[in-house]
């Protein structure tokens, strides 16, 4: 038999991990939850309600489990004790992570009932995000919200709560919503080759797509790296919880393509499609995720000579990766485990170590050690018995000129912000132009001090109808909307006497649909991918004006240098 150099390491590397653990436990009180790493490699800590807060629990668990030692269960009940009060939280899809991870963890490994009734709360709190006409659970918004049905691919993580629930004396319809939730999300979220959507909005009156987006991706037709790997987790888990051969089918799909586009060493970029140069950042949190996942797969996969050594072979290569020098933090200053995750580059946050991706590589570490090669078992499929399944705005006096560039094709525009009206009509500077599905514009956009209510410094309209627009928050962050639904993620917050250039785009795409993208840089930088990218519905895409102004904005903000191109 030959040796596996992985497993000869798994001591010295989880005794390192028990190292770094000791440190933060150390380090931390028990009502602050690691996020990321710092500069110099100390803890950014959240309150408990953070999506993430059930990591370090949920570590302090897994190294209970390895070393039977108790003052790892009597940290991890320290650390989640005060995470428990979440479990009724109905306005929250993360409630799901947070309560298995944390006290489901812990019901696993010392079968106290207090912990299954905590678990078993949360799991209803969550199924309140369930909608049985779309066979979904809602991610973004109110429960009853009437305009948008917004589905991230972290939902195929949190539902997981729902199938355990099921089976440990919560409702039976549990296991429903969460073996419809993932049917529908396999077709809506999963293309055929096996990439990954992140963000679709619905509309919850009719259940049509109203939009495909991205929000910590490159563009809306890039994947981004951890919603590929929470995919292939969330499918996995399907297969696991129901047997469905269509889910075990989704899973290999996912995988292929994530395994596809990994560089050599095995640690994916931040997006799957990114160029590989020195520069781009990578993330360990997805590929930790992904071994994580990888093994399970490996186990349950009934070709086991094909598909289940494929994959075991694939989680060896990354867990071998991401305990080698280059991605492993022993000897350097950080408390995190790992090195260079990427928690969304978009906003600026990457390189750094993170409690999630740390607590995924614990688990990958840990099934690994447990586990098999597939070859050795013959296959040892696993998975449970299958069931049945605006108000008009006021406006902001505009004082400008715009004069044609190069005929009436482009225009450009200078105006600055000089103070309010104290009337209810609204004052615009407009530009018409040819009629268009497709146009673009870019500008310089400077302000003194951040608006006192959101404001639409430009849209594209229709008449007096919105079509696209750009809006300014009051927190300083730009967000692109389509019509009255916001599109993909805000932008980075804008900082006050800063100049930044602001770019938009409208592209016509297939029937009904238009792809929308939105990018900012501050003056003088190069356009890196953009803040938002979405493939949207718009029935009537044509627009034929172009709008500045028209709601309550910030004393003095100027938009300078404009130019727009629309094709006529």
């Amino acid at each position: 038999m030959a040796t596996d150099p992985l497993r000869a390491t798994l001591p010295s590397t989880l005794q390192f991990v028990a190292q770094q653990l000791d440190a933060t436990a150390n380090a931390l009180p028990s009502t602050a939850y690691p996020t990321s790493t710092t500069p110099d490699g100390t803890w950014a800590t959240r309150e408990p309600s953070y999506w993430s807060s059930g990591s370090l629990p949920a570590s302090f668990w897994l190294m209970y489990q390895y070393t039977g030692e108790p003052h790892w269960k009597a940290r991890a009940e320290r650390w989640q004790a005060r995470i428990e009060p979440q479990k009724f939280d109905t306005e929250d899809q993360d409630v799901g992570a947070q309560m298995l991870a944390s006290f489901g963890n812990g019901y696993r490994l010392t079968g106290d009932e207090t912990y299954r009734e905590i678990v078993l709360t949360a799991a209803e709190s969550y199924s309140h995000r369930y909608n049985a006409r779309m066979g979904l659970l809602r991610s973004r918004g109110e429960p009853d919200d009437a305009v948008d049905f917004r589905v991230i691919i972290e939902n195929m993580r949190t539902m997981e709560i729902l199938f355990w629930g099921a089976r440990n004396g919560g409702r039976p319809e549990w296991y429903d919503m969460a073996y419809q939730h993932s049917l529908t999300a396999m077709h809506s979220h999963v293309q055929g080759n096996g990439r990954t959507r992140h963000v679709i909005n619905f509309d919850p009156a009719t259940g049509e797509v109203k939009e495909q987006g991205k929000e910590k991706s490159c563009t809306w037709e890039t994947t981004w790296s951890r919603g590929q790997a929470w995919a292939l987790y969330g499918f996995t888990v399907a297969y696991r919880e129901t047997g469905d051969p269509r889910f075990l089918q989704t899973a290999r799909d996912i995988a292929d393509y994530f395994l596809a586009h990994l560089p050599e060493d095995q640690i994916p970029y931040w997006y799957l499609e990114a160029p590989r140069t020195p520069d781009e950042p990578r993330d360990s949190s997805a590929a930790a995720i992904a071994a994580s996942a990888l093994v399970e797969l490996s186990q349950l996969e009934p070709d086991a000579s094909q598909h289940g050594m494929r994959y075991w072979n694939a989680a060896r290569g990354i867990l071998s990766s991401l305990s080698s020098p280059a991605y492993l933090a022993r000897g350097k200053s950080s408390r995190a485990i790992l090195l260079h995750g990427t928690d969304n580059k978009p906003n600026g946050h990457y390189d750094t170590g993170l409690s999630f991706g740390d607590n995924y590589f614990i688990e990958a570490l840990l099934r690994y050690s447990e586990a098999r090669p597939p070859s050795e078992t013959g296959g040892s499929l696993r998975t449970r018995s299958p069931r049945a399944p605006g108000p008009g705005a006021r406006g902001i006096p505009l004082a400008g000129t715009m004069e044609p560039i190069s005929g009436m094709e482009a225009m450009r525009v200078g105006f600055e912000v000089d103070g309010r009206r104290q009337d209810a009509s609204a004052d615009f500077l407009e530009n018409r132009f040819p009629a268009s599905d497709e146009f673009s514009v870019a500008f310089d956009l400077r302000m003194e001090a951040l608006p006192s209510s959101d404001t639409r410094l430009m849209s594209f309209t229709r008449g007096d109808t919105v079509r696209v627009s750009l809006v300014l928050r009051r927190s300083g962050e730009l967000q692109l909307s389509n019509g009255e639904s916001d599109v993909g993620a805000i932008s980075i917050k804008l900082r006050p006497g800063q100049s930044y250039r602001v770019a938009l785009r409208q592209k016509k795409d297939s029937g009904p649909y238009v792809t929308l993208e939105a990018s900012l840089a501050k003056q003088g930088e190069d356009f890196d991918c953009p803040f938002a990218s979405s493939r949207v519905l718009q029935p009537q895409p044509t627009a034929d004006r172009l709008r500045l102004g028209a709601t309550d904005g910030p004393r003095s903000a100027s938009i300078e240098n404009l130019t727009l191109s629309p094709a006529s």
